[in-house]
């Protein structure tokens, strides 16, 4: 379903995030689908929404995803707040230790 998604993204971003979610849910691939489902969240303007996902989907992740998502929510904090990263990263690093 996943794969299927992503082809549907430069089409329908918003489709394509609906879509995403129902995977997550489904757990089908939630590793692929939450980071996917960020970034393409970061391209429609859905920083913040996107960091709230990560957030509060991250434990359903396997271990190997972890420092992809980190990665992932660095660059929405920086897309979010520019002139602040720091202080959103370091809280959320200390909330996934």
């Amino acid at each position: 379903m996943v794969v299927v998604i992503r082809q549907l993204v430069d089409k329908d971003p918003e489709k394509a995030i609906a879509l995403f979610w129902a995977a997550i849910n489904a757990g089908d691939r939630v590793d692929s689908a939450l980071k996917d489902m960020a970034i393409v969240m970061k391209q429609q303007n859905r920083a913040e929404e996107a960091i709230e996902a990560i957030k509060s989907l991250r434990s359903r992740c396997s271990d190997q995803a972890q420092e992809s998502l980190d990665n992932i929510l660095l660059d929405l904090y920086k897309v979010q707040s520019p002139s602040s990263p720091s202080r959103h990263c370091s809280a959320t690093m200390r909330a996934a230790s």
